[in-house]
């Protein structure tokens, strides 16, 4: 039976918030090249044990749209909140159950703010879910956004940088796949020292 995703009632507020941040954070004008954004999808993905989609030029389009394969993006949405929002759909899809809920979920929310957390250290998470209640967004305990250790990311991240991922030959990839969702399933740390571990490595 083909799961049938609720309707997604609060699209245009996560955009309305998204906007929001935007301007409080003046992030607009720090337009990234597509190789920084596919770099940041690749970096987010390793964190959550996720095959990073390619970005792709998304010239012709008005709207950015993110598929497992791939993410395309055209130049306005080249930015921080760009990029995070559309690989924090490949990380949700990717979650078990999480194929029936609305693209821009609760649970989406939440895996957007702490991604955006990690990559912009002059945010803090009580600003952030302020403009969420301001602008009527629904968020997901912090309790259900779970990431990878710091080592076990760093290790499936050198893997994705050298392997090429989309070739036959990716046993040794897909081992530690395996092994580090399990370290995802299995990780109890609290989500604040996983913040504080990503704004440290983004920062270096």
């Amino acid at each position: 039976m083909v799961n049938r995703k609720a309707r997604d009632v609060q699209k245009m507020k996560v955009y309305e918030f998204e906007e929001e941040l935007a301007e409080l954070y003046d992030i607009h004008d720090e337009q990234l090249t597509l190789f920084q954004c596919q770099e940041l999808v690749t970096r987010i993905c390793s964190e959550h044990a996720v095959h990073p989609p390619e970005v792709m030029d998304g010239r012709g389009r008005k709207n950015a749209c993110a598929d497992t394969l791939w993410i395309r993006l055209p130049k306005q949405f080249r930015n921080l909140i760009g990029v995070i929002h559309e690989t924090c759909h490949v990380v949700c899809n990717s979650i078990d159950g999480a194929d029936s809920l609305p693209d821009h979920s609760p649970l989406f929310v939440r895996y957007f703010i702490e991604i955006f957390l990690t990559r912009f250290p002059k945010s803090s998470r009580d600003s952030v879910e302020n403009y969420a209640t301001i602008c009527n967004v629904e968020v997901a305990p912090v309790d259900r956004f779970k990431a990878l250790p710091p080592e076990c990311c760093k290790k499936l991240l050198q893997l994705f940088i050298e392997v090429d991922w989309r070739n036959k030959d990716q046993a040794q990839l897909e081992a530690q796949l395996e092994a580090s969702r399990e370290e995802l399933e299995a990780a109890e740390e609290n989500v604040d020292s996983l913040v504080s571990s990503a704004r440290e490595k983004f920062l270096q």
